[in-house]
């Protein structure tokens, strides 16, 4: 893997994971702000199956569905950058755990970077096999507007007073991504780096559009495709009656 402050990203896999419940316009904002800004070998979109840390009444196969309508970029928003969707954790029969999930991509994918927003980074001690999963992939923190640097930043200060992470060189030249953070090696993983990068992509939250579907907040939230395919499918309409 390149060097903290010079990462090569035309060598790098962005794994950008989530529920996706429903995937909204800060999900694709913040992919497509991925591809400008790195320009990546590959961006692998991966919807959870069955996800431990949270509930959902929508089936797999309908957030799948969505995922492939709300990330559906032209050849001018890829840029050059192979983009998949990665169906591994859909139709499995237990949880869906990212650990398992990246250790099955570890033969495939020799440079992975796993995408994550700062509300996942300060849930990440809740992950199963946390801290050891720090080792099994690189990491970028997607910041999203009005951005939450210094929350990240807080919890990686946490994180290098145990020893986790190490905090980055104050006299490196920060590289497209930022100053790198190391993750020492360790139990026979490598050593790996984590990145904060900011994104124009708007802070939305899925469960609001869960909660309070309609047509004002969908025109703003969702891709209409996926606007459309919640409606004609009756997603979100039962549970805001209840929630």
């Amino acid at each position: 893997m390149p060097s903290p402050t010079t990462p090569s990203w035309p060598e790098c896999t962005l794994i950008f994971g989530g529920t996706f419940d429903p995937p909204h316009l800060g999900h694709r904002e913040a992919a497509l702000g991925l591809l400008r800004q790195l320009h990546p070998a590959k961006l692998l979109l991966l919807p959870a199956g069955q996800p431990p840390l949270k509930r959902s009444g929508t089936s797999a196969a309908d957030r799948l569905a969505m995922v492939r309508l709300a990330f559906d970029y032209t050849p001018a928003e890829r840029g050059g950058t192979e983009v998949v969707i990665d169906e591994r954790e859909i139709g499995l029969p237990e949880p869906s755990y990212t650990a398992t999930t990246l250790e099955s991509l570890k033969d495939e994918e020799p440079h992975p970077v796993f995408v994550m927003g700062t509300d996942q980074l300060l849930q990440m001690e809740r992950w199963n096999r946390f801290p050891e999963i720090l080792g099994l992939s690189h990491w970028l923190i997607v910041l999203r507007k009005p951005w939450t640097r210094t929350d990240a930043e807080e919890r990686l200060f946490e994180w290098a007073g145990r020893k986790w992470v190490e905090r980055p060189d104050p006299s490196a030249a920060p590289g497209p991504a930022g100053a790198a953070w190391r993750i020492p090696a360790r139990k026979g993983l490598p050593q790996r780096y984590l990145w904060l990068l900011e994104t124009q992509a708007p802070e939305m939250a899925s469960s609001r559009l869960r909660q309070a579907p309609g047509p004002e907040l969908e025109e703003v939230a969702l891709k209409p495709e996926v606007a459309q395919f919640i409606r004609e499918k009756g997603l979100y309409a039962a549970r805001s009656q209840v929630d």
